[in-house]
């Protein structure tokens, strides 16, 4: 079993955070951890567990497409770790 993080600061440029939409379609853990006075701005941290580190890899690749495409923000940073 493993664990998977990662943390992505975003730009939003008028459109909200889209950490609902992630948390729903990947189950995965989400919260905001950072920039929470700037409207802007955000940081999203994520974590999930999986039976191997290819499944999780492959995950957090999805949720990055995902917000690439669908997300209506700019990715600004991403930190990812497997345990």
């Amino acid at each position: 079993m493993v664990v998977a993080s990662q943390s992505r600061e975003l730009s939003l440029s008028g459109c909200q955070s889209p950490g609902d939409r992630l948390q729903a379609k990947f189950k995965v853990s989400v919260a905001e951890t950072g920039f929470q006075d700037i409207a802007t701005r955000v940081e999203l941290s994520l974590a999930l567990v999986a039976g191997d580190d290819r499944i999780a890899e492959s995950t957090l690749s999805k949720v990055d497409g995902f917000v690439e495409v669908h997300g209506g923000a700019i990715i600004v940073r991403v930190r990812r770790e497997v345990y």
